[in-house]
């Protein structure tokens, strides 16, 4: 199993010359990831703040603040298609979910 673990908050909150070297060291590590299935056929993301959510707990209602989220890491998710990552494990909303994309 390859795992992968990323703060989205430090992304967020450096220049954009770090974010450009931090998005192409994450697709060149994704790449390689992919590559390599013969010897680790898993591929795993870690992370705390989710890409998307369905539910909004009663404290972030009033914010909206789960639907907020896709707009902000979408290009994330692209990577995580684009090379085939089969899970992403994802905190910060205190619900379950899941999904299955095929």
């Amino acid at each position: 199993m390859h795992i992968l673990t990323l703060n989205y908050y430090f992304y967020r909150d450096t220049s954009a010359e770090n974010q450009q070297r931090m998005f192409e060291w994450i697709e060149a590590d994704l790449k390689a990831a992919n590559a390599s299935r013969g010897e680790r056929p898993w591929v795993v993301i870690a992370t705390h703040q989710p890409i998307y959510c369905s539910f909004n707990s009663m404290e972030d209602q009033a914010e909206k603040r789960c639907y907020n989220f896709y707009e902000r890491w979408v290009e994330f998710e692209e990577l995580y298609f684009k090379y085939r990552v089969d899970m992403v494990l994802q905190g910060h909303v205190h619900t379950w979910e899941r999904s299955l994309f095929v």
